[in-house]
């Protein structure tokens, strides 16, 4: 029987992970939820070996790939093809071997008589479960076409905000590397080139010179236990994020971090507020909508705050004051959720509090951006000017003696 990896809430609000055996996803779903709790998500295990051909061929089905699926098969369902011949023809042209096998695999239990929905579960890397809540609603409702372009509108939000972001981020982060990369090579190649020379002339080095070779004295004595130290830092940095605790005391410095903590959280907000806006779109409950939009966070301490809200629901609490206690919307936001639980429309006003969230982000990368370009600049200016004064000074000085 095949083993899956479990991410659960309990009823204080943490997080907890387990394996369970069992036949397949929606049985240990339908009897954890029985016992009161909240399912986060569920994968299957993989126990196989990798292969050559997997290492080499990551298993991975990319966004785009994805969205264009999605494109394909809602134009063909709404052209009148019946789902399963769509998925055949959809399988057989796809070009990604991995996702064309799923594909081929997801066909094959539909004709064998599970539910496109059904069919998905055992690919959830794939089939998120967003996705799969979706489609699942769609085949209730008699109308699947109408939940993928929902689901497509949803996923181009998300990938529009994403981008806005990265690409907010990539410029400065540019700056700063060819910043570190010149003052190395000036620190490490150019000053001591200069520093012999001044040697050979004897004659006594201005302060700032030699503040900068002593600098550059200790970095070429000390470059091995520097780049050591660095290596060591890398190493146990990637093997703290495979632990919960030391993931969630770098997500929770995220939030407080001067500049960007701020952001960050909007950021991850807009996303859980479009994602639960889907959901709910969905056909979804209330209670496993918010477990399940709770994964779009990206940060383990504030999908804590959900899954802790998402229990005071479940226990007959209102929606905004159990989120108010968490801290995790302002009073504006919370007063839209307000209105929207007492009218009956979540899911239009989760939409609108996203759209919000979309906007104070983008001013945000605005402010951040227009500040911190100048100021890095200024500071590699001023670095830069400190080093090439500080060589040229004994220059003139001896140019001046020879006079």
């Amino acid at each position: 029987m095949p083993i899956f990896k479990c991410k659960l809430g309990d009823d204080q609000g943490r997080i907890i992970e387990k394996e369970v055996e069992a036949a397949n996803a929606s049985d240990i779903k339908a009897r954890l939820e029985m016992e009161g709790v909240l399912v986060y998500d569920i994968s299957k295990k993989n126990l196989s070996v990798p292969s050559l051909e997997n290492l080499i061929k990551p298993k991975k089905v990319r966004i785009s790939d994805f969205l264009v699926f999605n494109q394909e098969l809602a134009a063909l369902l709404k052209a009148g093809v019946p789902l399963l011949a769509s998925l055949e023809v959809l399988a057989e042209e796809e070009v990604n071997s991995y996702f064309r096998g799923i594909l081929n695999n997801v066909s094959k239990d539909v004709k064998e008589g599970a539910s496109f929905s059904d069919a998905m579960e055992d690919a959830s890397k794939v089939f998120s479960k967003l996705y799969i809540s979706s489609i699942r609603a769609g085949e209730k409702s008699g109308d699947i076409t109408s939940n993928i372009l929902r689901y497509i509108n949803y996923i181009k939000g998300a990938e529009a905000l994403k981008k806005k972001v990265i690409n907010a981020s990539i410029y400065p982060l540019i700056l700063l590397t060819v910043a570190v990369g010149v003052v190395f090579f000036l620190l490490l190649y150019v000053v001591p080139s200069f520093s012999q020379v001044f040697l050979d002339a004897g004659t006594a080095l201005p302060l700032p010179t030699q503040i900068l070779i002593n600098i550059t004295d200790i970095l070429m004595g000390n470059i091995i236990i520097l780049l050591g130290f660095i290596l060591i830092a890398i190493i146990l940095f990637v093997l703290g994020r495979k632990t919960t605790k030391f993931v969630r005391l770098l997500d929770r410095f995220k939030l407080s971090a001067p500049w960007v903590g701020k952001m960050i959280k909007k950021y991850s907000v807009a996303k859980f507020s479009r994602t639960l806006s889907a959901v709910l779109r969905s056909g979804e409950p209330l209670v496993p909508a918010l477990s399940l939009s709770a994964a779009t966070l990206d940060n383990s301490f504030l999908e804590e705050k959900v899954v802790l809200a998402a229990t005071r629901v479940k226990e007959g609490e209102p929606l905004a004051k159990a989120i108010e206690e968490t801290g995790l919307m302002p009073s504006t936001a919370l007063k839209m959720v307000m209105v929207g639980e007492s009218s009956g429309a979540l899911d239009d006003m989760f939409e609108n509090v996203a759209e919000l969230f979309e906007d104070d982000v983008d001013r945000s990368i605005n402010v951040i951006t227009t500040t911190i370009e100048p100021l890095m600049m200024l500071a590699m200016g001023i670095v830069i000017a400190f080093i090439v004064v500080a060589m040229y000074l004994p220059i003139f000085k001896i140019a001046g003696s020879v006079h």
